[in-house]
């Protein structure tokens, strides 16, 4: 088997000497202009274009950002999760099915902040079958990742698509940016919140929503289920949380587009 390309790494005590850049003058006015942009980005909103437009730099078709905090050892960390342009339904699947905690690239990030292929990582930290396929479902097969520490936890901005490759270019790119995205997104922390990881729904939570879709009402849902009326109305108020959901309905629509529900 052929090892995937090697990368080169940036070593913390290296971080002041960036690495040799091979930027055409366009590339470069490129990246000055996102840095100048990320020390006034005020709102979630140009944060997601400053994503992007890095990640057209590196010629990706998709991008998002994640920041974790933990809040001591043996407990999960929080992540919050950005959006700039995955696959429709990623990010939500991602959540719902706490992904971060078998990813290899977060576990590789979170453990050593350096420049990551994913080749590279998967071949160290061979992902589970069952991310690995659903990744792939959405067409997430190969990127970049990188990301910085900061007090507590950490950043992570991932870029992906075919185009994505381990050349130097591209890393003297995310050399460039990733200290100024990084001090943006972490600067816009609260406002970046997008209530995510999202809780797993409980087995009554799922048993309500089904039977919501089959057109039953939450008296007809106490009587199948012998519960009260008032309790199924709080398992359904606790998926519509879960969920994100302003209601009953787009609950259901949600759970069923991740997958969780199958109505027959």
């Amino acid at each position: 088997m052929v090892d995937p390309p090697a990368y080169p790494t940036i070593a913390r005590e290296q971080a002041d000497r960036p690495p040799a850049i091979d930027l055409s003058h366009a590339e470069a006015l490129s990246c000055l202009d996102i840095i100048q942009r990320c020390q006034t980005c005020t709102s979630q909103e140009v944060l997601v274009q400053l994503i992007s437009a890095a990640g057209e730099l590196l010629e990706a078709d998709h991008s998002a950002c994640l920041v974790a905090s933990f809040a001591g050892p043996g407990q999960e960390p929080r992540i919050l999760l950005v959006d700039a342009s995955s696959p429709r339904g990623w990010l939500p699947l991602y959540s719902q099915q706490r992904f971060h905690l078998v990813d290899p690239i977060v576990q590789e990030n979170f453990s050593r902040f350096q420049p990551q292929y994913w080749a590279h990582t998967y071949r160290k930290r061979p992902p589970p079958k069952l991310f690995r396929s659903r990744a792939e479902d959405f067409g997430l097969c190969s990127g970049l990742s990188a990301g910085l520490p900061s007090e507590g936890g950490g950043s992570l901005f991932s870029f992906s698509g075919p185009r994505v490759q381990p050349r130097a270019r591209n890393f003297s790119i995310l050399h460039l940016l990733l200290p100024h995205l990084h001090r943006a997104l972490c600067a816009l922390e609260p406002q970046a919140r997008l209530r995510l990881p999202l809780e797993p729904l409980s087995e009554r939570e799922l048993e309500v929503l089904k039977w919501t879709g089959a057109g039953k009402s939450s008296w007809e849902i106490g009587l199948i289920l012998r519960i009260s009326e008032r309790t199924v109305n709080f398992h359904v108020c606790n998926a519509m949380k879960k969920l994100d959901a302003v209601n009953r309905g787009q609950a259901l629509a949600v759970a069923l587009s991740l997958g969780l529900l199958e109505l027959r």
